[in-house]
């Protein structure tokens, strides 16, 4: 059987963009956000978890460090609850809509509630139209599911690198 993140990273490698729906970020570690605040974005560092290898005795991982950039974000919530670390379950978004200020952007475009569900450390959410990811660097294949700080390049928030999710829906 085909593993589900070695297909999804051989399909961005043939450039095609994956959706939020070809992601899990169930066991992801989240290093820092933080805010744009004169364009409306919320950014986040996580080490993404794109292939799973299961096979027996030992687990392995492809992990790598990606920046994901959510725009025209307001009404954040969060209730962070952990000593040193945030690591995550699931990203969900709902409640399409149309956004307040859909004068300033383009015609169709959709606004959704989105939901970070931490295993460790709480939860957080907010209202955005959507979001773009990018992976910094190339995967590395370990036993643990997240990188060292060495590895990863230490914490970032750039856009920079290879974009493998443009998530912005119109009706």
């Amino acid at each position: 059987m085909l593993n589900i993140y070695l297909y999804l990273y051989e399909k961005n490698m043939e450039q095609e963009l994956l959706t939020l729906d070809d992601l899990n970020f169930h066991d992801c570690n989240m290093y820092s956000f933080g805010f744009d605040s004169d364009n409306y974005e919320f950014l986040f560092d996580i080490d993404l978890i794109l292939q799973w290898h299961t096979e027996k005795p030992k687990w392995r991982f492809s992990v790598c460090p990606v920046t994901i950039v959510f725009k025209n974000v307001y009404d954040i919530e969060m209730d962070i609850n952990s000593n040193t670390q945030l690591i995550m379950d699931d990203i969900i978004k709902s409640n399409p809509r149309v956004p307040k200020n859909i004068e300033y952007l383009p015609a169709g475009t959709l606004e959704y509630d989105w939901y970070f569900d931490l295993i460790v450390g709480g939860e957080i959410r907010f209202k955005s139209i959507g979001m773009t990811m990018y992976q910094r660097k190339e995967p590395i294949v370990q036993r643990r599911q997240a990188l060292t700080l060495e590895d990863r390049g230490g914490f970032s928030l750039n856009k920079e690198g290879i974009i493998i999710l443009n998530d912005f829906m119109t009706s």
